[in-house]
């Protein structure tokens, strides 16, 4: 959704941070539609739009 924020927390086990345009899989926590915030933490980072 365009315009609305994710506010996530990174694993650990991370070993590079997502770039812009990789595509990830979050885990939402919280939602807060009067600031357009969600607040979440990364999964897994799938790649990148670049390949396709």
């Amino acid at each position: 959704m365009q315009g609305v924020d994710s506010v996530c927390t990174l694993p650990t086990w991370l070993d590079r941070p997502p770039l812009p345009g990789d595509k990830v899989i979050i885990k939402i926590y919280k939602i807060v539609p009067e600031k357009r915030k969600i607040y979440s933490s990364l999964v897994k980072v799938i790649g990148s739009d670049a390949n396709e």
